[in-house]
């Protein structure tokens, strides 16, 4: 195969095949993390479908045409005849759900995050469903905000988009840690973020989550800052997501006790360890299993560990 990927195969590594945020989890995966199941529809197959649908039509990054274009040219005959190869072996259950999240080969390094500019999609239950939601994702690869943020940052390479197919966890607790202080820099701080359920209201900033500062070498917690978590959002037992108001009593109350602030800074510790600088790492709790959703490289540091 070479337009899809499982996670355990050796090119899962490859940024160029897999996109930032794949090759990132791959390593972490053959390193013997726990990251919850995924696939790879590969940047092979989006140069495909670029080539025959969409070279005419590229006028610089905001080509709505080249958007419009992604959204409704038909899918290639390979790439249905791979997908549906491999669809049965990655997702034999028709009750599971899945997050589907871009990957771009540009993404998630060591200069440049991208976060926030690439398209993705939660909760998302059938092999249709997951085409539909490879089409937005790359359909992102061409827009204002994207051609805007490679303006300011004098990025020219080109963007090729591989996309995550992940197996949805029912998050009890979830959030963020920076393995360094994204604020005053300290190499030796980890700062915390979570909330109860899924990450995506703290990810977007729709909500103040709780807050806790660590010693990252020794695990020590040096501060507890309590958020108001006005909203939930969990994926519950018909595998369907719902936000609603957190109840108070659960609001006011920490969602990470001292022993789970602790071994999460061990694990993203870890982490940091292995990929070799600072991280910015997405996590969750399943009946009190630490997943790691995506990590990336603290890209505001100005530190050695920069390149």
């Amino acid at each position: 195969m070479d337009l899809m990927l499982f996670d355990y195969e050796p090119e899962a590594t490859d940024r160029m095949r897999v996109g930032g945020k794949a090759s990132n989890l791959a390593r972490l995966l053959h390193r013997g993390f726990s990251i919850p199941r995924f696939m790879v529809v590969t940047t092979d197959a989006y140069n495909r479908f670029y080539r025959k649908y969409l070279r005419d039509e590229c006028h610089g990054y905001q080509s709505s045409e080249a958007r419009e274009a992604f959204f409704h040219a038909p899918f290639m005959r390979e790439f249905i005849q791979e997908f549906e190869a491999t669809w049965p072996l990655f997702a034999p259950s028709d009750d599971d759900l899945f997050a589907v999240r871009s990957s771009a080969t540009m993404e998630d390094g060591s200069r440049h995050s991208f976060a926030g500019l690439f398209e993705s999609r939660l909760a998302i239950g059938s092999a249709d469903k997951v085409l539909e939601a490879v089409r937005t994702c790359w359909a992102s690869s061409f827009s204002p905000r994207l051609e805007a943020y490679r303006r300011l940052h004098n990025i020219t390479s080109t963007c090729q988009m591989a996309v995550i197919v992940q197996h949805m966890v029912a998050a009890e607790s979830s959030g963020v840690a920076f393995t360094a202080h994204p604020i005053s820099g300290s190499l030796n701080e980890a700062v915390i973020e979570s909330t109860f359920g899924l990450p995506n209201l703290l990810v977007e900033g729709r909500i103040t989550p709780d807050r806790f500062i660590v010693e990252l070498e020794t695990g020590k917690i040096l501060s507890h800052s309590l958020g108001s978590k006005k909203l939930t959002c969990y994926l519950d037992a018909n595998a369907e997501i719902h936000t609603f108001d957190t109840p108070n009593k659960q609001s006011n109350r920490y969602s990470l006790t001292d022993q789970e602030i602790i071994s999460l800074t061990e694990l993203v510790r870890e982490v940091a360890s292995a990929e070799g600088s600072p991280q910015d790492v997405e996590w969750g709790i399943v009946h009190g299993q630490l997943y790691i959703f995506q990590t990336r490289p603290i890209t505001t540091l100005k530190t050695h560990y920069r390149e």
